[in-house]
């Protein structure tokens, strides 16, 4: 169930931006070469690759994480943020670069921070998943904003943006056949 909550992040990220990685889930097939009789299927995802991220978005990828957030194409900084927000995440960092990748867009030069790794979400909500203790929450499932500060017309424009998804992520998850029903 982790693994499709995990793999469910990645898809609803998809559907709120186009700035994301791609996940698709495969089957597993384990071979103990001491017990080749006996192979153990698994369930997983992949995640695309970082230069198939980088050529959808007309972009190239960063090997150092920028060094000022005024580089970020804005609106993609709060939908990143906002999304974190929204399922719970505060598993990343830009400072760091921690599960978060940048790319440069090659016309505008403005930096896209694309996440990745949602499984400290509180989506999620593995059961070793834990805030960094440096946060002042006790549980993933607690939301804290990390994203700044956000200017008032800039949160009611993302407000609207995100309302304007609300119907297809609800569909998606109403539609997501993985998980059991509680």
């Amino acid at each position: 169930q982790f693994i499709y909550k995990e793999y469910l992040a990645y898809r609803l990220y998809n559907l709120v931006s186009s700035a994301s990685f791609r996940a698709k889930l495969v089957k597993i097939t384990l071979v103990d070469t001491n017990n080749p009789d006996k192979p153990t299927e698994k369930i997983g995802f992949i995640v695309e690759d970082e230069e198939q991220v980088a050529e959808r978005m007309a972009c190239t990828l960063m090997e150092e994480r920028p060094k000022d957030t005024r580089q970020f194409a804005r609106q993609h900084f709060l939908n990143f943020v906002f999304y974190e927000y929204m399922i719970g995440n505060t598993d990343w960092a830009v400072g760091n670069s921690h599960n978060t990748r940048f790319f440069e867009h090659t016309t505008t030069k403005k930096v896209i921070p694309v996440p990745y790794d949602f499984d400290y979400s509180g989506l999620v909500n593995a059961p070793y998943a834990v805030p960094h203790e440096s946060l002042p929450i006790k549980d993933v499932r607690e939301r804290y904003f990390k994203g700044g500060t956000v200017a008032a017309p800039e949160g009611a424009m993302l407000r609207k943006y995100f309302l304007q998804s609300k119907t297809a992520v609800l569909d998606f998850i109403k539609n997501f056949d993985m998980l059991d029903k509680y």
